[in-house]
């Protein structure tokens, strides 16, 4: 069997490390060997309620470790929400804190890769007035000894920008894959997929059919099948994406 997969895109809202302006033709950035490369299901906006997380939030005007502590013993995990310009935020940073037991259970549902590709809508107080905004989860530090949310850090997004995120991979088919009939297990080169991506339609993850995937055989990621509006933004288009490899 050739190395074949069909990657399926949930739209909703990984780690930003940088930003372009559409304007700047970012979208053009590593697109000589993805060309070819469409998705068979329909896009979907970021915008639809059930792919948006809603998180509350307060401000805070405090900064410092020992600023922080008395909020961790307060049961709050302090938060830092960005902007990159362009957006409805009136400065540059808007210290917040958020409810850690709300933190927490968010983190167990979509976990640490998860997170760096959700989009919320932080509902906050800045002032007397109640402002809503847009962002997308960048960070989440973990406390090593008891597994609890010590800082979060997002940035805010606009329509018109471009996101490179790190979405995660998630495989499907798993029940009539020949290869795990065979004893075989699916052996990750890579668990996230590079994108750059516009703001306000960020994938959370793609699905790799590995239903007709035998021992030996690979998924490249010129394999791969992505939404045109979604570029991957990978040096060697050439290494594999996993491997069905023997147990």
């Amino acid at each position: 069997m050739g190395s074949t997969s069909l990657l399926r895109r949930h739209a909703s809202g990984l780690l930003s490390p940088w930003i372009r302006d559409i304007q700047h033709d970012g979208s053009k950035i590593c697109t000589n060997f993805m060309q070819s490369m469409q998705i068979t299901t329909s896009t979907a906006s970021l915008q639809g309620e059930g792919n948006v997380m809603a998180l509350q939030g307060a401000v805070r005007k405090e900064s410092g470790s020992r600023a922080a502590a008395k909020l961790r013993e307060s049961g709050r995990v302090p938060g830092t929400l960005f902007s990159l310009g362009g957006d409805t935020m009136p400065e540059d940073k808007i210290l917040l804190s958020f409810d850690k037991k709300e933190i927490a259970s968010l983190y167990n549902k979509i976990g640490s890769y998860g997170w760096g590709c959700q989009v919320f809508d932080v509902h906050a107080l800045h002032g007397d007035e109640p402002k809503v905004y847009r962002a997308l989860g960048r960070q989440i530090h973990i406390t090593a000894a008891t597994g609890q949310p010590e800082n979060v850090t997002m940035i805010s997004l606009s329509e018109d920008r471009l996101v490179k995120v790190n979405v995660p991979l998630k495989t499907f088919g798993k029940e009539v894959s020949p290869g795990i009939r065979a004893g075989g297990r699916v052996n990750w080169i890579r668990r996230t997929v590079p994108c750059l991506v516009r703001g306000y339609d960020i994938p959370q993850f793609f699905e790799v059919d590995i239903s007709e995937l035998d021992v030996n055989d690979k998924v490249l990621w010129t394999s791969l099948e992505v939404p045109t509006h979604v570029t991957i933004a990978l040096k060697d288009p050439r290494q594999p994406v996993l491997k069905m490899a023997r147990k």
